[in-house]
Parts: structure tokens; sequence; C-alpha cells
């Protein structure tokens, strides 16, 4: 049963906003395109592994959830709750040759020409959310017993030497380890006790990106991005939206460009800031989308301040 489903990271949606929006010549844009990498990487390998759970008869009454936050430190990529016990899974994509390194713990990649790369400890992680959950389900007066595996997505991976602490299994490996895992009394009602976690998901507001990877809001493109050529070259007409380069026309091309305002510079925008950054001429035009892509505002006149509805809420209109 799936009881929290797979959604793609809102991160990755500011990611993308923000290559789009930041010049190729920025310093800090070969970042962005590596952060962004490793986020569409990671977030294809969850959703294989969870649709890979999804799909095969698990113990009666086990329930899914994905991407679980407890705090910015603990997140879950797979929780997985039977009736017998709760297993944590950090899941990668990662290709190559790979060993753990026991003292210190760290995942090292091997390149064909023997060069080696830190990819940090998953080991180390794994351990760290069981303590977190132990914690909880403590503070919960729930004693069932917790399992963590570090889950590499594909088969495009070779490890060479494996974790000390803590299992790593490949691909539809993680069915049958999973079948091995210890089948008790009846100890917790999975779907209770994932509603009772979810009730302790703190997830960490990532946004403005702006001020997390410390870009300056003037640093950003301005302008309305045209769905069809992806060029910021639409001009506001009566009623729509004109394209300059392929001609093209939309109604809402502007609410794209405010839920990039949203994720990358500030959910609350005065008058004279949507001006400025969908290239408008006049305030009137200004108040009417504001007042139809906000929660709040705040003042009155040119000096109101609006709160932006949340980027998917403007986008899904």
């Amino acid at each position: 049963m799936i009881l929290k489903g797979f959604e793609p990271y809102e991160l990755k949606s500011g990611l993308i906003a923000l290559k789009k929006r930041l010049p190729p010549y920025h310093e800090k844009y070969p970042l962005i395109v590596e952060d962004l990498n490793k986020m569409e990487a990671g977030e294809k390998g969850e959703a294989h592994v969870f649709n890979l759970l999804n799909s095969y008869p698990l113990a009666k009454n086990t329930v899914l959830l994905h991407n679980v936050s407890l705090n910015s430190n603990i997140q879950f990529d797979i929780l997985v709750i039977s009736p017998s016990w709760c297993l944590i899974l950090e899941v990668k994509n990662i290709k190559g040759s790979l060993y753990f390194n026991h003292n210190p713990k760290q995942l090292i990649r091997m390149s064909d020409e023997g060069k080696e790369e830190n990819l940090g400890s998953p080991e180390t992680q794994v351990e760290i959310y069981m303590r977190g959950l132990r914690a909880l389900l403590d503070k919960l007066r729930i004693n069932i017993p917790i399992y963590g595996a570090i889950v590499f997505a594909f088969q495009n991976v070779i490890i060479k030497k494996s974790p000390s602490t803590v299992p790593a299994v490949i691909g539809r490996e993680l069915i049958s380890y999973i079948g091995n895992l210890p089948i008790q009394e009846n100890k917790v009602d999975p779907y209770s006790l994932g509603r009772n976690i979810l009730q302790q998901v703190k997830a960490r507001n990532v946004f403005p990106l702006c001020q997390e990877y410390t870009i300056g809001a003037n640093e950003i493109i301005k302008g309305v991005e045209c769905p069809s050529c992806e060029t910021f070259s639409m001009l506001r007409t009566l009623r729509t939206w004109y394209c300059k380069n392929c001609e093209k026309t939309y109604n809402r091309a502007h609410e794209r460009a405010l839920a990039d305002y949203s994720m990358l510079i500030n959910d609350k925008i005065t008058n004279k800031e949507c001006v400025q950054f969908l290239n408008l001429k006049n305030h009137q035009v200004a108040t009417r989308i504001l007042k139809a892509n906000s929660t709040a505002r705040m003042g009155h006149n040119r000096n109101s301040v609006y709160v932006l509805k949340n980027f998917k809420d403007i986008l899904n209109g």
C-alpha cells in the first residue's frame, strides 16, 4: 500500500528555473548544473526503486512512503513499514566500480584510469537516519525493529567492497533482502504508524534559491519565458503574451515567471518588482496579475506587498 507516493522534488523545479535564469557565464552556473544533474539522477533512481517495491507483493499491510523528512538532517528516500519492522532505504543512482572504505567510512568510485573519487558515506547516513527514527519511535512509545539498506537502483554498478555495518543491494536484489527480514508477531499497524510519522514531518524549505546559493536577485535574468521557443522574449499585449522571437501567443505565460520569482528570489513581491521582473509597461496590469496569483495582500496602493501562491498552485492555476 502506498501511503506517501512518489513525487518529484520541489528543489528540482527550483534548480531548473535557476539554470534557465542564470547566464551561462555566471560563476555559479557550473555548480547549478552539477546539482541539477545529481538531483535528476537521484530522483530517477528513487522512482525506479519505489515502482519496483510497488510492483512486488510485499508482506500483508506493508506501506511505502517516499521522501520523508523528520528534520533538515534526517530525510528518508524511501521508508517501508511492515507489521514486523521499519526499513529505511538510501537510494543511489551511481554507475562504475565502487568500494566502501571502512575506516573512515567512505564510498569511493574508481575510474577506468584508476582515479579515486570520494562520494561521501551513505553508510553513515543510514546509521544516522536509523537513530533518528528510533528516537521518534521511542517518543511515540513504539518498539519495533528498524533496518536500513543502501540500494543501488540500477545494474550499472560494480561493488568491489561492501559496507561494514549496513547492507548494500542492487536492483531487484532488494526484494530478496526484504523477504529475508525476520517476521515477528504483528507489532504495529503499518498504516497507523505511517500516519503518525507523517505528522512529525518537518520538510526543510530550500527556497529562495538565490539565498541558498548566495546569488544576487539582480543577477537573475528577468522577463517572461516563451513556452514554445524557451526564450525570455515575451511582450504583454492588451490581453495576452506575444513572443517577438517565434510569434506565438500565450494567455498565462506570466505564471511560470511568478513561480520562478517565488522559488528563486522571494515569495513576496511588490507591484514595482512585478513590473520590473515581468517587463510590464504599467502597474495596472501588474496589479491584476498579482491579485490572481497571490494568497494575501499587505499594505495599500503601490506600497502593497503580495504573498505569492505556492509555485505549484500558480502553475496548476
